[in-house]
Parts: structure tokens; C-alpha cells; sequence
């Protein structure tokens, strides 16, 4: 399909959504929640609640799944079920411990995981409760994809695969996100410089990128320029669903968890840490 014909007005309005200071914050009102901060303030029937522990499920199970996998050699299945009992046990438990207030979802997911493995009263007690359709499906859905990434791995290491499929799950929230607002802005072309320059395997040089977007060199790196720094954007929404309410509005905080993002990934997305602007 044709992309559609790029719009100086839509670049405005994208822009006009992307500098709104309540979408970079992360806090109520703001045109994202703050899932994990979220988790530990509201009530346990809260709508906000539930929508939190999807998307924190949403996040995390992947990296749940490879550290099994990968760091105690457990079979697909029971890979597939320990992940489930682990995420159905958290969302059972209401508000997570008040000492887990200050510390990120990525860090608190990979210790409970861990504990988790160990800790065979846990895991007895989530046996024949059943777990949430939604979860399910999502997981058998996606598990064949988790298991082919692990195929590429040479002898990898636990901690290593959780981190990085970790990260890839936020950079895949952020690309969601993005390719949204760019359909409802009209720069639905910066979506697919992202996504064909960035995402796809292997991905596109600037001569093919430019040749299949139909567009001069220098063109192509002023518009991709634009389209970094608004996927960025997304980008620092997505980790701001993962990080502690006290470390929201924290530049150093945020950036410090981009840049562990950034080294989990490889240093082929190392643009994520602060795109260059073209020359």
C-alpha cells in the first residue's frame, strides 16, 4: 500500500500533540497512565487498576517467559504456565509491597520472577485458579515469535535475554503509540521511516529508505530527523509506564532508564539516546 502524501499541516499537529507538557509527564491527565506508579495508589477494583496490570502484563510477561526459558532450562509449556501463575499471583496480591514504591517495574519483575521460581509455596498456591482469558490469549498468540528471537540467541545469558526482551517490549509499546498519533496527525510516513530504517530485519539503508519513500537525501534525513524525535517522545511515555511515581518527572531518572534500554537493545538503536540533528 502506498504511503500517504506527507502534510505540513499534519507535521503541525503532531508537533502541537507531542509539546502538550500533561503527553511527556506521564501523570494523571496526561494522555498516557502511568502504569506502575498507578498500581500503587489505586484502589483494587479501580478501572485504573485493572488497565494497569494489563499493560504491566502486557510489558513484562515476554521477559518473564525467556528468564525461565533460558535461565532454568523449563520447557516451553511450563515456561508458558510459570509466567501465567506468576502474573496471575502479583495481580492477587492488590498493591505491590510499599518497599517496591521507589523501584523501577523492569528491576521489581525480574527479582519476583526469580523468587518466584524458588519459592514453591507461590507457585502451589496459584494452581487451579484460572488465569485471565485475555492474558492467555495474548501469550499463546505471541509465544511462537518470543520462541524464534530465542532461536537467534547464541549461548545466552539469563539476565541478558530478560533485559533485552524487556526492552523490546517498551520500544514495541512506544512504535504502538506512534503509529496512532501519526494516523490521526497525517504523518503516517514518519511511522514508516521508524519502522523501515529501525524495526525491520535488517533493516533499510538510507539509499533503499530514500528510494522507497521516494525522496531526496536531503530530504530524508531532515524529515527522519523530525520522525526520531517525536518516536522518542513516545519512547520516554512508554518508560515513564514503568518507573516509580518520585522518578516521573525526574529527567535523570527517565534518561538513565532510556540509556539501560538503549544497552540492552545493542548499540545498533543507540540513535534512541538523542537523535543528531542532519547537518
Amino acid at each position: 500500500m502506498q504511503c500517504p502524501v506527507y502534510s505540513n499541516d499534519g507535521v503541525e499537529r503532531a508537533q502541537a500533540v507531542l509539546d502538550d507538557a500533561t503527553f511527556r509527564t506521564g501523570i494523571p491527565g496526561s494522555l498516557r497512565t502511568a502504569a506502575w506508579a498507578t498500581l500503587h495508589s489505586a484502589a483494587e477494583d479501580d478501572a485504573a487498576r485493572q488497565a494497569a496490570l494489563d499493560h504491566l502484563f502486557h510489558t513484562g510477561w515476554p521477559a518473564v517467559y525467556v528468564l525461565y526459558r533460558v535461565g532454568n532450562q523449563v520447557p516451553t509449556d511450563q515456561a508458558r504456565d510459570l509466567t501465567l501463575s506468576l502474573f496471575l499471583f502479583l495481580a492477587s496480591q492488590g498493591r505491590p509491597p510499599d518497599d517496591a514504591k521507589g523501584v523501577r517495574y523492569r528491576s521489581f519483575l525480574k527479582a519476583a520472577a526469580t523468587n518466584f521460581w524458588l519459592d514453591h509455596r507461590r507457585r502451589r498456591g496459584s494452581e487451579g485458579r484460572a488465569f485471565r482469558p485475555s492474558w492467555v490469549a495474548e501469550v499463546d498468540d505471541r509465544l511462537p515469535e518470543v520462541e524464534r528471537d530465542l532461536e537467534d540467541e547464541d549461548d545466552p545469558i539469563p539476565e541478558e535475554v530478560f533485559e533485552g526482551r524487556f526492552a523490546r517490549s517498551v520500544l514495541s509499546n512506544a512504535m504502538g503509540a506512534f503509529e496512532v498519533d501519526c494516523r490521526a496527525t497525517g504523518t503516517e510516513r514518519w511511522a514508516e521511516m521508524i519502522r523501515l530504517r529501525f524495526f525491520e530485519r535488517p533493516p533499510l539503508g538510507l539509499d533503499p529508505l530514500g528510494a522507497r519513500l521516494d525522496l531526496r537525501m536531503d530530504l530524508l534525513t531532515r524529515e527522519l530527523y523530525k520522525a526520531k524525535q517525536a518516536f522518542r517522545r513516545h519512547l520516554i511515555g512508554a518508560i515513564k509506564e514503568t518507573l516509580p511515581l518520585d522518578q516521573l518527572d525526574d529527567p535523570p531518572s527517565v534518561e538513565q532508564e532510556v540509556e539501560a534500554l538503549v544497552e540492552a537493545l545493542g548499540t545498533d538503536r543507540s540513535w534512541l539516546s538523542a537523535p543528531r540533528p542532519p547537518e
